[in-house]
């Protein structure tokens, strides 16, 4: 008896992988799903102004997107919104420098003229909904008709729905960009912290953006 109990236990044993395998396939398809479900972009072919949007360390790559797109001649301007976050020391500025004047200082890097960028003013510590009132108020002051709003995938619909929600009734365009973020162009994002970051808070925060916000 004991082969035929050996084999039964093989057998037990291969269906609980399959289902662990199924499983795995499954969970992976519905991460990318969500993952994907994050990121939505709205082109604009041109605009009054590109909107880097504050977001401390993603402001290397915001600005990189942002870059690119003035060069493309997409704005005449570059608009960095301020979150108040100060950075690491700058031994050329002999201070520890905000977040946003780091970020002007990369798109001078990357060929964007002083003379075209401008910090929006004030301090948009409140998150995103206040981030956006903010840079209404600013818009419609500058006489703007139209802003290309950069940010990262995983913070797209949120910004999106928060910052068209703000607008309504300004009469000013809306478009959004997004940044390049290789995490999330993989069903297995949820393997690495950087997943959870990324995706997970984000579900949490729009989330609360939808119920305080509505």
């Amino acid at each position: 008896m004991r082969p035929l109990r050996t084999g039964r236990d093989a057998k037990a044993r291969g269906i609980c992988g399959g289902v662990v395998l199924l499983g795995l396939l499954l969970w992976s398809v519905a991460a990318w799903i969500g993952a994907e479900f994050l990121v939505v972009t709205t082109d604009l072919p041109h605009a009054d102004a590109i909107v880097v949007l504050s977001g401390a360390k993603a402001y290397l790559e915001r600005t990189e997107r942002a870059a690119r797109l003035f060069n493309e001649g997409r704005a005449p301007v570059v608009l960095v919104t301020d979150d108040g976050l100060l950075s690491s020391w700058s031994p050329t500025r002999h201070t520890n420098p905000s977040y946003a004047e780091r970020a002007a200082d990369e798109l001078m890097r990357l060929g964007v003229g002083a003379e075209h960028i401008r910090i929006v003013p004030g301090v948009v510590s409140g998150g995103t909904h206040v981030e956006a009132t903010r840079l209404r108020g600013y818009a419609s002051s500058e006489h703007l008709k139209s802003v290309l709003i950069v940010t990262s995938p995983y913070h797209a619909r949120r910004a999106r729905w928060t910052i068209r929600r703000a607008f309504g009734g300004s009469g000013i365009e809306v478009g959004m960009a997004v940044t390049d973020h290789p995490a999330l162009e993989s069903c297995l994002w949820w393997m690495f912290p950087s997943g959870w970051n990324a995706v997970g808070q984000e579900y949490v925060k729009l989330g609360y953006y939808l119920v305080r916000y509505h």
